[in-house]
């Protein structure tokens, strides 16, 4: 069964920048490269804003992905540049990468919240989208 994941990821306007975008670049072209992988889609929602939505063919192929290469380097960086964490996985009916809007609202209704060293009040408030509203 075909599985989506979406991140959305806030800086912190004192992250380590250019370290988070040249990880964010190897592991974006990981994603691409990985076996199982169906699409991969990255946005800039805000100037601090980033979101990531990937389909995968299944379970296993998306955690090879995630537990291997720079994903599994960049992942323990997060709590430090991000203010606001989170993911969501959710099946498919096909291997059709989803819309950003379908994507949000996955991330609404599955989302998790990650650990983040200085989080925001939306993060300690629980809420997978954040400080945003719209996508």
């Amino acid at each position: 069964m075909p599985i989506a994941a979406v991140t959305r990821l806030r800086l912190r306007p004192d992250a380590g920048r250019l370290s988070f975008f040249w990880l964010s670049l190897l592991s974006w072209w990981q994603a691409r490269q990985a076996e199982g992988n169906m699409g991969s889609r990255v946005r800039k929602a805000t100037r601090n804003e980033f979101w990531t939505l990937t389909v995968w063919r299944d379970q296993a192929t998306l955690m090879a992905f995630v537990t291997n290469g720079t994903h599994r380097t960049a992942m323990p960086k997060l709590g430090k540049w991000c203010d606001e964490s989170s993911s969501a996985r959710w099946e498919l009916d096909d291997f059709e990468v989803p819309s950003w809007r379908t994507a949000m609202t996955a991330l609404g209704r599955y989302g998790r919240i990650h650990r983040v060293a200085t989080p925001s009040p939306a993060q300690i408030a629980g809420l997978p989208l954040g400080s945003r509203e719209t996508c």
